[in-house]
C-alpha cells in the first residue's frame, strides 16, 4: 500500500483521519480506501487521482474542483467522486450520481448497473466496457 505524510497526517488505506485538518492538502493519487473521514476538513484539497471505497464517516467539508461550475466533490457509497477520481473497479451499483462531475475520472471496470442521476463526463473519462453514458442520462462536456 502507498502511504504518504501530508499536512502532518499519515495518509493511506485504512487511516483514521477523523477531524483531520487537510484543507488545501495535496492528496493527488492518494489511497483513501477504508479511511475514516468523520469530521475531516478537505476544503481546497487536491483529490485528482484519489482512490477510495469503504470510506466511513462524513467529512466536515469536501473541496470544489473542476472546470464545469466548480462542482463539489461528493462522498457516495463510500467513494470520493469528482473530476479525475480513480474509480477503477468501484462498485457503484444503483448509486445516485446526480450532479457529479466525472470529467477525467477513471471508471474502468466499475460496476455502474442501475446508476441514476445526470453526471457530467468528457472525452478523458474512462468508462467501463459496455456502459452507455447517453442511455444513463449523462451529459458530455468539453
Amino acid at each position: 500500500a502507498h502511504w504518504q505524510l501530508t499536512s502532518g497526517y499519515l495518509i493511506g488505506p485504512g487511516a483514521d483521519l477523523a477531524s483531520a485538518t487537510l484543507s488545501n492538502a495535496n492528496l493527488r493519487n492518494a489511497d483513501l480506501a477504508n479511511t475514516n473521514l468523520a469530521g475531516a476538513d478537505l476544503t481546497g484539497a487536491t483529490l485528482f487521482g484519489v482512490q477510495s471505497g469503504g470510506i466511513t464517516g462524513t467529512p466536515h467539508a469536501l473541496p470544489t474542483a473542476g472546470p464545469h461550475g466548480n462542482a463539489q466533490w461528493q462522498l457516495i457509497d463510500g467513494y470520493l467522486i469528482g473530476p479525475g477520481a480513480d474509480l477503477a473497479g468501484a462498485n457503484l451499483t444503483y448509486a445516485n450520481l446526480t450532479g457529479t462531475d466525472l470529467t477525467g475520472a477513471n471508471l474502468s471496470g466499475a460496476n455502474l448497473a442501475g446508476v441514476s442521476g445526470a453526471a457530467k463526463y468528457n472525452s478523458a473519462t474512462i468508462l467501463p466496457a459496455g456502459f452507455d453514458p447517453d442511455a444513463a442520462g449523462w451529459t458530455l462536456v468539453s
